[in-house]
């Protein structure tokens, strides 16, 4: 873990999981509330919607999203940051994301075909030796 430090990829690797795992959580937690406040009616939606925080904390998630998915990219296609842990933080970002429709949901299904698609880039055993990078 010493050497993945010293590379330059890893400190905006651990913002764009930081932000990933934030914005999952936050996504699961508000879909949880949502659904325990309204069972997904559409006029208890609609009154949730205009009478509560709740278009507040969509946006803040969709702004945590759109941070984590910018630092990812920045991570994966500036800084070549290629480790496994952060590919599994990306999956099951993206996993978590299908269920939080529209832009978070497509969102998930592009990163979730993209990063299955480029799994051998995200070696599984990969030297700790600086010079792999």
């Amino acid at each position: 873990m010493k050497a993945l430090s010293k590379h330059g990829g890893f400190g905006v690797a651990l913002v764009a999981s930081g932000f990933v795992i934030l914005d999952t959580i936050g996504i699961l937690l508000t879909a949880a509330i949502v659904w325990s406040l309204t069972g997904f009616h559409y006029l208890e939606l609609q009154h949730l919607w205009q009478n509560s925080p709740l278009p507040l904390a969509v946006y803040g998630l969709w702004l945590g999203g759109v941070a984590g998915t910018t630092a990812a990219i920045v991570a994966i296609f500036v800084f070549d940051f290629r480790e496994r842990w952060f590919w599994r933080c990306l999956i099951v970002a993206s996993l978590a994301w299908l269920a939080f429709p529209p832009i978070h949901a497509l969102l998930g299904l592009l990163a979730f075909f993209l990063l299955l698609r480029s799994r051998r880039a995200f070696p599984v055993n990969q030297s700790a030796d600086a010079s792999n990078f």
